[in-house]
């Protein structure tokens, strides 16, 4: 090895630093490249007083970062709940009267329904029987109203049978008065001495048979021959002609009967 001596003492140093970076670098190559067993070969090796700088290693692009996938969206946390304070514990004494109280208060709310059900069962049955009474009423009415319009229907009806028995027993009292005054008044002779339409009443007794039992002056006519002939003419015509099928007419109007006559009628 050559060594030129150099005028300037400081490039020692450098020129050891290269050395070794050299020496580093062969050394890398030995052991990280080759692994080769055989013993290299000598190397000579010219020192320099000056040496070229060292070549640059070339710059190592960086690794490509690969971007992580995005991260998902954090989950809303829920709302926390409020934390309800805790309830002291009661005393015994005070737990055991606000027990007594709460079971006094449930059975005070019981007693107070079981009340308003009873009030309202009893309000119920009441408009009930109200209304039952009503109908009830209703029903009476309607039968006493039906009672007396069948009692009027029933009193017209007797009214109307009474009145037309009544005019019928009155028309045949009538036919059968007619036909006494006429027969009668076929037997009677006028006396010449009558003026005008004098009237003589009779009191006549006929019995069932429609003879005469009795007969009686009423009112005289002032005529005393017309009323003795008028007497003759009554005694002459028995029997008169009386309703003999009808007893109960003949007892209440022709057994004692009334009689009026005039010459002229």
């Amino acid at each position: 090895m050559r060594f030129k001596k150099t005028s300037e003492p400081n490039k020692l140093p450098a020129g050891l630093l290269a050395i070794l970076v050299h020496l580093a670098f062969f050394a890398l190559l030995v052991f990280g490249v080759t692994w080769q067993t055989k013993s290299p070969a000598p190397v000579s090796v010219d020192i320099w007083s000056s040496l070229p700088a060292p070549a640059k290693a070339p710059a190592k692009e960086p690794p490509t970062e690969s971007k992580p996938p995005p991260e998902p969206a954090p989950k809303p946390e829920p709302t926390p709940k409020p934390k309800a304070e805790p309830v002291p514990t009661p005393k015994p004494d005070i737990a055991l009267k606000q027990e007594k109280l709460k079971r006094e208060q449930e059975k005070k709310k019981l007693e107070n329904e079981k009340r308003k059900e009873k009030e309202e069962e009893q309000k119920k049955q009441k408009q009930e029987d109200e209304r039952k009474k009503q109908e009830k009423v209703k029903e009476e009415q309607a039968k006493k109203l039906a009672a007396q319009k069948e009692a009027q229907a029933k009193a017209k009806t007797q009214a109307q049978a009474d009145q037309a028995a009544k005019s019928a027993a009155e028309a045949k009292v009538n036919d059968y008065i007619a036909r006494i005054q006429a027969k009668i008044k076929s037997n009677t002779i006028i006396p010449p001495d009558v003026v005008g339409n004098p009237q003589v009443v009779y009191e006549i007794t006929l019995l069932p048979t429609g003879e005469v039992l009795d007969v009686r002056l009423i009112k005289g006519s002032g005529f005393p021959s017309y009323d003795a002939a008028a007497e003759r003419a009554i005694r002459k015509s028995a029997p008169l002609p009386i309703p003999k099928d009808d007893p109960a007419l003949f007892a209440s109007k022709f057994r004692v009967g009334n009689y009026a006559f005039r010459p002229n009628d």
